[in-house]
């Protein structure tokens, strides 16, 4: 008998131009051979039935069989593409779902493709490395897409489109995870900054963080809060929006309700109530009657778009009540996707639902932090969910993770690094390319300027770049979400993957670079700035944000900043910078905050890479 990792399976692509291992188990001490096409190799099994062989370097085509065979036995796998293997993996925002993004019915209606594979990586963790995912490749369809990581969907249908080669594509991501859990133990114990999470990952007594809060008991249902008359004290809230942001400093349960009046006509109509994104559990009434729920039975519960159809009798003439009663577990919550999915739809009326709403809390929690990352020691994902996919050949990597490392982000200048090395050695040192994603903005635009762990660690991504070679960064500090921490427009973010793999690794003439610092000139009361890749720079808005001084008491100041001369499609203008708090400036810094302004792009409509000349320590120096 031969036996092959599910990643091995029918439908699978294989990376073109290099050496093709193939690995498995048969009778022990036994010749294999393999054949592709034309190509063949033969090796001996080990004494535990192992074996690995190398077909030579294959050109994109297919679709081609895979045989393998012994004396006894042969295996035959079919389907096999050969083309590009990409790598997506990181956390929630690399695992947010095609299904859950913006524009999905139509995205879902284009994501048929049968040279584009996928590959989904279930959510395990392991204490020693593993050898199979379990799952295998499956073609694009409007039904295998639909789930699947959309930064790495709308990444391979890119290439997909513009190279004319199979590609293939293997999501291996879990929400609110840390760096360290993605890296291998024997990696973290080699750098003594990180050797404590290797200690860590082995000790017996290690310190877990606390997990998301359990959901407790449904009281105000009971105590008539769904009704249509508004029991005890309510406030409003303007919806959509997380409850953090204005002002409940908790997790837990909160009762949301909405009035809608409606004609005797329009309350005998079918009907469809739309809340968008929930996060992260909700249990939705109309009119005391529950219409709808999503839970964690539901794949990325907190990421889906709520629709209720609601059934006959439901509805009545005049006054009827939406409730919609919200558990968040931890982090962030509330009812917070985007304002144009919040509606009610009689008939052919649509009537929207943003804005004013009313809410009560329940049952409220101790708000724990999503930041402090699952209860997953360092190096359990990697041996679970990376190690299994070995030595199967990439063309590279994308990686969209870190605000669970935001509150460690110095500590992050050397993690992030190590893990990279560690892929390319664990790839038998393959130095394949590696695609960072800065943190999108998040939070309430900033009212004062000053430190931010975000911040330091979209730095600690770039400077990333500088540590290694063939690793490339893209922002996406303009197509965030200020109230919610999985923004849905994760088309640009992987257009700009796309646009960055197809500029240095396939060499197609292609703009990716966004505008970075080049020179910050001190004189007098006023610094002169230039950039890299700045070529078109120009304004959004009515003046340009962002910039902030300070002077020898590092007393931070926002800036006003104007053109040195008028901007053009083929310049690349410098901006000059000045405070009037800071008659001699010392430091200078651009786009420091969770969600910081963003004005300037240049014409490639990219916006500068978040920046600063000076190096006091930052607020996560020091932080382990």
């Amino acid at each position: 008998m031969i036996t092959l990792p599910s990643i091995y399976s029918s439908g699978m692509v294989l990376q073109r131009g290099v050496p093709l291992p193939i690995r498995g188990k048969t009778t022990p001490n036994t010749p294999v051979s393999a054949s592709l096409g034309a190509s063949t190799a033969t090796v001996t099994s080990l004494a535990d039935g192992s074996f690995l062989l190398n077909l030579p370097p294959q050109s994109a085509g297919g679709p081609h069989t895979l045989t393998l065979a012994t004396a006894a036995h042969t295996l035959t796998v079919s389907d096999v593409l050969v083309g590009d293997v990409w790598l997506c993996s990181g956390q929630s925002n690399m695992e947010w779902s095609v299904v859950s993004s913006n524009n999905s019915p139509a995205e879902l209606a284009d994501a048929n493709f049968p040279q584009l594979r996928l590959l989904h990586v279930p959510r395990v963790q392991s204490g020693t490395p593993e050898s199979d995912v379990g799952v295998k490749w499956q073609p694009a369809t409007s039904e295998t897409a639909r789930e699947f990581s959309a930064v790495g969907f709308f990444f391979a249908r890119k290439i997909h489109r513009d190279l004319s080669v199979p590609v293939g594509i293997t999501n291996s991501s879990w929400g609110g995870t840390p760096a360290e859990s993605w890296t291998p133990l024997p990696a973290l114990a080699a750098v003594p900054a990180l050797s404590h999470l290797a200690a860590r990952a082995t000790a017996t007594d290690r310190y877990v963080p606390p997990g998301p809060h359990e959901e407790p008991e449904n009281t105000g249902f009971p105590q008539g809060w769904a009704g249509n008359d508004e029991v005890g004290a309510w406030a409003d809230m303007a919806i959509p929006q997380i409850w953090q942001a204005h002002g409940l400093e908790h997790n837990g349960t909160v009762f949301f309700r909405r009035e809608i009046t409606l004609t005797v006509a329009q309350a005998a109509l079918p009907a469809t109530l739309s809340l968008g994104v929930v996060d992260d559990i909700d249990t939705t009434y109309v009119n005391n009657v529950q219409v709808g729920r999503v839970d964690t039975q539901t794949p990325n519960f907190w990421a889906v778009r709520r629709s209720y159809t609601l059934a006959p009798g439901t509805l009545r003439a005049g006054k009827n009540v939406i409730t919609v009663r919200v558990f968040d577990q931890w982090g962030s919550g509330g009812i917070c996707g985007n304002l144009e999915d919040l509606y009610f739809t009689v008939g052919n009326d649509k009537i929207p639902l943003n804005g004013t709403w009313r809410y009560r809390a329940e049952n409220p929690l101790p708000l724990r932090s999503a930041a402090g990352g699952q209860p997953i020691d360092p190096c359990q994902l990697y041996n679970a969910m990376i190690h299994p996919l070995l030595p199967f050949p990439i063309r590279g990597a994308l990686w969209y993770q870190g605000e669970s490392n935001a509150d460690r982000a110095h500590q992050y200048r050397t993690l992030l690094p190590t893990l990279i090395a560690a892929w390319r050695k664990a790839w038998d040192h393959t130095v394949f390319p590696f695609y960072i994603v800065q943190l999108a903005n998040f939070q309430p635009r900033p009212e004062y300027p000053g430190d931010s762990q975000w911040a330091e660690l979209r730095e600690s991504q770039t400077l990333a770049q500088t540590a290694l070679p063939h690793v490339y960064t893209i922002s996406a500090v303009d197509v965030g979400d200020a109230y919610d921490i999985h923004p849905t427009d994760k088309q640009t973010v992987a257009l700009r993957l796309a646009n960055a793999a197809l500029a240095t690794s396939y060499h197609q003439p292609v703009p990716w670079q966004h505008p970075s610092l080049k020179s910050a000139a001190f004189s007098g009361q006023t610094v002169r700035v230039e950039f890299h890749h700045a070529t078109g720079l120009h304004l959004r808005g009515d003046r340009i944000e962002g910039f902030q001084l300070c002077g020898e008491d590092r007393k931070w100041h926002w800036a006003t900043a104007q053109f040195e001369s008028p901007p053009a499609p083929s310049t690349s203008p410098a901006v000059l910078v000045s405070s009037s708090p800071v008659a001699t400036p010392t430091a200078l810094r651009y786009g420091w905050h969770e969600n910081p302004p963003s004005t300037l792009f240049n014409a490639s409509n990219l916006p500068p890479l978040p920046f600063r000349t000076d190096t006091f320590p930052g607020i996560t120096a020091g932080k382990i």
